[in-house]
Order: structure tokens, then sequence, then C-alpha cells
């Protein structure tokens, strides 16, 4: 799956106890173009954004995942595989009301 977190708008340094700052380390290793801080300063965006939509645990437990598994450089992007579940139980959570389910498409996406 391209770097989910990316989907989320999210997408991806290493420090103890902040999953995202590795996210964004990971991918700026992958494309020395990226900009860490603006990755940064985005996240914090988008975990305000998950808190006023009552999504902060899914959010979390979902950059939890993402920063655990880590992840493969490909084409400039970071490809998360292994937190399928968690993407899709933030997207869930963000979009109440609508009904996910995953599948591969032909694409690989």
């Amino acid at each position: 799956m391209r770097l989910v977190l990316m989907t989320l708008g999210i997408f991806t340094l290493v420090a103890c106890g902040n999953p995202g700052k590795k996210l964004c380390k990971d991918q700026a290793d992958c494309d020395p173009s990226y900009d860490v801080d603006t990755c940064l300063a985005d996240l914090e965006e988008q975990e305000e954004a998950a808190a006023e939509l009552g999504c902060e645990d899914a959010y979390d437990d979902f950059l939890k995942c993402a920063s655990k598994e880590g992840g493969e450089c490909v084409d400039g992007y970071v490809e998360i595989s292994g937190c399928d579940g968690e993407a899709l139980g933030y997207f869930a959570c963000a979009f109440d009301g609508y009904t996910f389910s995953y599948g591969t498409s032909d694409t690989g996406y």
C-alpha cells in the first residue's frame, strides 16, 4: 500500500515516543528532497484534526503501527505494509457512517 500516511495527508526523525518523527525521517531517507519540518508540521495538524473528529486513538494506532512496521522505499515513497487494519480503522472513524472494504486492485494499491 502506498504510504498510507500520504493518503491520510499524512503520510512519514527517530525519537522516543514520537512515531510520526520516525515516519518523516524514513520518507526523507527515501526521497532526499522531502522536507522533514513540513512533514512534522503536517502531522501536528493532522493529529489536531483527528482529535476534533474524535478519532485521536485510531490515528495514534495507525502511526504507532506504521512506525513499528516500517516500510520499503519504492519510487520515492515509503510503502508501509501490515497496517491496513489500523488505516481502515482511522478512515472508518474519520468518515463515520461510511463502509470501507480493502482489496488489492490490479495496480497493487
